[in-house]
């Protein structure tokens, strides 16, 4: 088969190839728009942040060759398994078949039952989750998402729903509305867990992705565009901030009391004091190198 990342070059996969990590050990929630043409993947955590998007063809986006359909089936699942190991898959959401009538589409409704039937046995054989809990019915993320006027069953209105609503033209050169779709399910997934979710350490691990601290003072870190996590003054400064790089592709900032840093924490990370902080609240900035 052939895959996408975020619309870059194509790649061919086969099996035993390597795929490209997802480079990520935290909760993580996946929606998936199945399709022989294009297989939209998209791959977030629970708090909104889009962490991979993937487009997967068994036919080169219908320029060709077309493979056999067993075996682009096996292809994407070795594929997905590959892409998120190491990362804890929370929710998942398959969109549910809709059958079109007729004899012209006979053959393509049989091929996306058995590529709809090779996910779904994934979710259940990898990751424990039962059919009911993963197909997500088209009208209803739809109705969820989508504003009137972009969800009319004459056309896939997710990429104008991007491109004109949001005024985010960022998918306007996906191929098609797979992608788009796909986000939408994603976002049908995360909207009761969304506004709550927060990073916050856990426990102690090796980081993954080699990262700078910083300690300051100053209101003007609250204006930096960085994504907020929580302080756990039952770790250290440093398990903190692992445990966040682990589980972002953007830096971080916390409000952290002043009491819960060490004065080692505040000699080697802090800049921009006038005297040393000793009450409280400090910025503590997690830089991904």
């Amino acid at each position: 088969m052939m895959y996408k990342l975020f619309n870059g070059p194509s790649r061919g996969f086969q099996h035993g190839d390597t795929v490209p990590s997802l480079d990520y050990t935290g909760e993580v929630v996946v929606a998936i728009d199945p399709s022989k043409t294009n297989c939209a993947l998209v791959v977030g955590d629970p708090g909104g942040y889009i962490l991979s998007i993937v487009e997967m063809s068994g036919n080169n986006w219908r320029v060709g060759p077309v493979e056999d359909t067993t075996q682009y089936c096996s292809e994407v699942k070795e594929f997905i398994t590959k892409h998120l190991a190491g990362a804890k898959v929370v929710k998942a959401g398959l969109e549910k078949a809709i059958t079109k009538r007729g004899m012209e589409h006979h053959h393509s409704n049989m091929v996306l039952t058995e590529i709809r039937g090779a996910i779904l046995n994934l979710f259940w054989e990898v990751y424990g989750f039962r059919n009911n809990e993963v197909e997500v019915n088209n009208w209803s993320w739809k109705h969820a998402i989508l504003p009137e006027g972009y969800r009319s069953q004459s056309e896939k209105g997710s990429k104008r729903y991007f491109s004109q609503y949001l005024n985010d033209k960022s998918y306007v050169y996906y191929f098609e509305a797979d992608v788009t779709d796909c986000l939408c399910i994603y976002k049908y997934l995360i909207r009761d867990c969304k506004d709550t979710y927060t990073i916050a350490c856990r426990a102690a691990e090796e980081p993954l992705k080699k990262f700078n601290i910083g300690i300051s003072s100053g209101t003007w870190a609250d204006q930096l565009n960085y994504r907020r996590f929580s302080f756990n003054p039952s770790f250290t400064l440093e398990e903190n901030v692992a445990f966040f790089v682990n589980r972002s592709k953007v830096n971080g900032i916390a409000c952290v009391d002043v009491k819960y840093l060490t004065l080692q924490d505040i000699y080697t990370h802090a800049y921009g004091f006038q005297t040393l902080p000793e009450k409280d609240e400090v910025r503590v900035l997690a830089q991904i190198c």
